[in-house]
C-alpha cells in the first residue's frame, strides 16, 4: 500500500499508543510535537484515512507497534526501518544498489573489500587548534556496525558480463534517489563510450543521503516530549551528533 502523505512530510514515524497520543495533544508542552513538518505520528490502534495507509504500509514492514520510531530509507520512500537499525539497512541498501548498478553496466564481479566508520567530534583548545574525540562507549557501537556490516556485505557477485546499457544506469540512479551521487554518476560516465573502464575500486559513502531522515528521527526522540521509543539510546544520538560516517569499499570488474 502507498501512503498519500507526501515523502517529505513522513522521513520518520512514530508509533503511539492511543493513550499517549491523546496525552500529547493534551499536554501545551508536547502538542506542537505533532506538527513536526518532518514526522507524522500514528496510532495503534485507531487510525483512519490518510493514516491508516501509513499504518498499513508499516504493518507490512513489522513495524506497527507502540513505541516504535521508523525512519524513511532515502532511496525508496515507502521502506522504513526501526531507528537502531537505521544505519546498517540503509548502508546494506546502498552497496545493492552499487551492485545492481554495476550489473547493468555490464559488471562481471562485484566485490566487497572493506568497511570503515568514522566518527569525530571537533573541539576547539586555548591555543585555536582543533583536536577531536572519540569515546570508548562510541568507539564500541562503531565496532559492532561495523562487524554487522562485514557480515552482511562480505561475499562477491558474479555475473557473465554484458554491454553497459547507459540510459538503463540513469534511469536506475534516478528512480532510486541518487543521480546527485558523484560515485555512482562517474561510474556510469566511465563506461559510456569507447575506451570504457574495466576496473573500479569505489568508496560508497553510505551516510550522504541517510543523514537528513536519521537525524529527523532523532530530533524526535531526543525532544522535550520525552516519548519512550525502542532502539533510540544517548549512544545512538551522539553518534550522529559527532559525523558519523560510513564508507564501504567495493571493487568492480568488468
Amino acid at each position: 500500500m502507498t501512503s498519500n502523505v507526501p515523502a517529505e512530510r513522513r522521513r520518520t514515524v512514530v508509533v503511539l499508543g492511543e493513550g499517549e497520543h491523546k496525552a500529547i495533544i493534551r499536554d501545551p508542552d508536547r502538542v506542537d510535537l505533532i506538527d513536526d513538518p518532518e514526522a507524522q505520528f500514528v496510532t495503534f490502534p485507531g487510525n483512519s484515512g490518510e493514516q491508516n495507509a501509513l499504518s498499513e504500509l508499516l504493518r507490512t514492514q513489522d513495524l506497527l507497534r507502540p513505541g516504535t520510531l521508523a525512519v524513511q530509507s532515502p532511496y525508496d520512500t515507502e521502506r522504513y526501518v526501526a531507528v537502531g537499525e537505521a544505519m546498517t539497512e540503509f548502508t546494506v541498501e546502498k552497496f545493492l544498489i552499487l551492485t545492481r548498478l554495476a550489473k547493468v553496466l555490464g559488471a562481471k564481479e562485484v566485490t566487497f573489500e572493506d568497511v570503515r566508520i568514522d566518527q569525530k567530534k571537533s573541539s576547539w583548545t586555548t591555543d585555536g587548534s582543533v583536536s577531536t574525540i572519540t569515546t570508548k562507549v562510541e568507539t564500541e557501537v562503531n565496532g559492532r556496525i561495523a562487524a554487522q556490516l562485514h557480515e552482511r556485505l562480505r561475499g562477491k557477485h558474479v555475473f557473465p558480463g554484458s554491454p553497459p546499457d547507459i540510459a538503463g544506469a540513469r534511469e536506475l540512479l534516478a528512480r532510486l534517489r541518487l543521480t546527485g551521487d558523484p560515485q555512482l554518476a562517474t561510474l556510469i560516465e566511465l563506461r559510456d563510450g569507447d575506451n570504457a573502464i574495466r576496473e573500479q575500486e569505489i568508496l560508497l559513502n553510505a551516510t550522504r543521503e541517510a543523514s537528513g531522515n536519521i537525524n529527523a528521527a532523532l530530533r524526535i526522540a531526543g525532544g522535550p516530549a520525552k516519548l519512550k521509543l525502542a532502539g533510540f539510546s544517548s549512544e545512538l544520538a551522539r553518534q550522529w551528533e559527532n559525523k558519523l560516517e560510513v564508507e564501504v569499499r567495493t571493487l568492480v570488474k568488468f
